[in-house]
């Protein structure tokens, strides 16, 4: 795998959330910026601030969905990023298989108040995440 600045992006329709990190991971820095051309050229600035401190070539990965990527993915490739589309759904999907529905809220739990703890309560997670150890009758 060659090393790369990898940069990502969390799309949001009035702005969105970009996240730079180094070859190994670490995160560098986290900032917002505005679906803008202001921000636009903060996030280049930024990066290619990043890119000259680090010599290395640049990855973004953001999404995709709902056109709200839109111009940016397109000045992302012009600059001669490398560019990889995120697929939240996939993502998520993926999510479920890996982690199972264990801690997970649900549908069914809704308006039904856990016995299991506080937690729980507050986000209504399944009532058999934590039955083996709560000590309160069925």
């Amino acid at each position: 795998m060659e090393s790369q600045l990898r940069v990502g992006i969390d799309v949001g329709c009035h702005a969105h959330r970009v996240g730079i990190a180094d070859p190994a991971g670490s995160i560098l820095e986290e900032f917002d910026i505005s679906h803008s051309e202001a921000g636009f050229q903060e996030f280049f600035r930024r990066v290619e601030e990043r890119r000259a401190k680090l010599g290395f070539p640049v990855a973004v990965a953001m999404e995709g969905y709902n056109g709200y990527a839109r111009p940016l993915d397109r000045l992302v490739q012009e600059k001669g990023y490398r560019l990889f589309n995120v697929n939240n759904l996939k993502l998520a999907r993926f999510t479920r298989k890996c982690f199972p529905a264990r801690r997970r809220p649900t549908r069914s739990t809704r308006g039904r108040s856990s016995s299991c703890s506080t937690f729980a309560n507050s986000y209504r997670w399944r009532r058999t995440c934590c039955r083996r150890s709560c000590p309160r009758p069925r």
